[in-house]
C-alpha cells in the first residue's frame, strides 16, 4: 500500500527537488536569507543565462566571501527551486523525499513523469494508502 503523500508534484518539481538533494552533498549547507537575497539581486541584473556571472556578482566564487562557496550549478538550482515554490504544494516532506529517491532509483533521471507517477504525485488531490 502506498504511504500518505502530501499533494501534487509536477514532473519538473520532482526533477528539481532530486537535483537539489544531490547538490546538498556538495557542501556549503543550507542557503541563508542573505544568500537568497544576493541571488535574487544578481539574477535581476544579469538574468538566467550566465550562472557563472550570477555566482561572481553574489560573491560566491571565493570560499572566503559571504556565507560560503556556491557553484554556478548550485546558484541555478537554488533559483529554480525558489521559482517552483510559487507553484504551490508547499515544502517537501521527508516522506515525499523518500518516495522521490525510491522512484529515481527504479527508473532513473530520464523520465520524470514516471517518477511522478511512482511517487503518487500525479493527482492534485491528496493520496492516502
Amino acid at each position: 500500500s502506498r504511504s500518505k503523500v502530501d499533494g501534487y508534484r509536477s514532473p519538473s518539481q520532482c526533477m528539481y527537488r532530486w537535483l537539489g538533494m544531490q547538490l546538498k552533498f556538495q557542501g556549503s549547507g543550507a542557503w541563508t536569507r542573505n544568500e537568497d537575497g544576493l541571488l535574487q539581486m544578481a539574477v535581476g541584473k544579469v538574468g538566467v543565462s550566465n550562472w557563472t556571472e550570477v555566482q561572481n556578482l553574489c560573491g560566491f566564487s571565493s570560499r572566503s566571501k559571504v556565507d560560503g562557496y556556491r557553484s554556478p550549478s548550485q546558484c541555478m538550482y537554488r533559483w529554480l527551486g525558489m521559482q517552483l515554490k510559487f507553484q504551490g504544494s508547499g515544502a517537501w516532506t521527508r516522506n515525499e523525499d523518500g518516495l522521490l529517491q525510491m522512484a529515481v532509483g527504479k527508473v532513473g533521471v530520464s523520465n520524470w513523469t514516471e517518477v511522478q507517477n511512482l511517487c503518487g504525485f500525479s493527482s492534485r488531490s491528496k493520496v492516502d494508502g
